[in-house]
């Protein structure tokens, strides 16, 4: 899989890691998770991460509701 598919990585990125001959996520996965983050920052982590298969991003659960409302129609019809 070219790392081009990978989600979060754009053109910028796609440039950078062909230059370090990165250009599928085989390449990717020879290397260790430090060596991507020392090239790259935290991209090179989050890039690693999807290589491996593992989701870097992170799930929030969304907040309760305090109140809840509803409208409802009775059938009022106007006529001309």
């Amino acid at each position: 899989l070219p790392t081009a598919s990978l989600p979060q990585v754009g053109r910028a990125l796609v440039a950078k890691l062909q230059e370090r001959g990165l250009e599928r996520c085989r390449d990717v996965r020879s290397y260790g998770k430090w060596q991507l983050r020392e090239w790259f920052g935290a991209k090179g982590e989050m890039v690693w991460a999807n290589a491996h298969g593992e989701d870097f991003g992170t799930t929030t659960q969304p907040a309760q509701r305090k109140t809840m409302s509803a409208e409802i129609n009775w059938g009022v019809r106007l006529q001309d």
